[in-house]
């Protein structure tokens, strides 16, 4: 069993080993005190000995027991201010939790609603020979989509920057793609519906 250094310990733990240290003292010293004999000068004059040990050794202890409910008043009031800093911390953490997660449903829904809007899109009819009234009517189509494709990328902008007040990186990425993805549509349906 490696040995404890007094030095590595909190200042608790070396006061419970001194007051351990105490106790084991006047223990040895009661056991000895019991076993000299009183019925010769020698013995007499040892048990004085031990008995004068046995008064610095009470002291000793009583002062150990100061020191030692001291320190277990010290770590107590440690032990409450660090619990009262991780309940906080959590109650932050879930504070913070609650933001991110709200923030990726937004995010969510925004993908969603984009996802439907494509997939109406994408459900269209396609003609192989379109008449001009096809073409007309499918310029006025995608006409129509430019607003709420402004609308997308306004949405996702708003949840960027939302994200990036917050520090929440990987949603704040997410739109930003979002929007690249977005821009790149939208410009494609200006140049598919500009006047040729």
């Amino acid at each position: 069993m490696p040995s404890i250094h007094p030095d590595s310990l909190s200042p608790f733990a070396r006061a419970s080993l001194a007051l351990a240290q105490e106790f084991t003292d006047l223990s040895t010293l009661a056991d000895q005190l019991s076993s000299t004999k009183l019925d010769s000068d020698n013995g007499l004059d040892e048990s004085l000995k031990l008995l004068n040990r046995a008064a610095q050794t009470g002291e000793a202890l009583a002062q150990a027991m100061q020191e030692f409910s001291t320190t277990l008043q010290e770590a107590r009031e440690k032990a409450e201010a660090s619990a009262k800093i991780v309940a906080d911390r959590a109650q932050n953490i879930q504070q913070r939790r609650q933001a991110q997660g709200d923030l990726q449903e937004k995010m969510d829904r925004l993908k969603e609603e984009v996802k439907t809007l494509g997939a109406t899109v994408a459900s269209q009819p396609a003609t192989i020979a379109l008449t001009e009234d096809d073409k007309r009517k499918i310029a006025q189509e995608l006409e129509r989509l430019q607003e709420p494709m402004r609308k997308f990328i306004e949405s996702a902008q708003a949840v960027k920057a939302e994200a990036g007040a917050k520090n929440f990186k990987r949603i704040e990425r997410q739109a930003d793609s979002m929007i690249d993805s977005l821009q790149a549509s939208q410009r494609k349906i200006a140049q598919a519906i500009a006047p040729k």
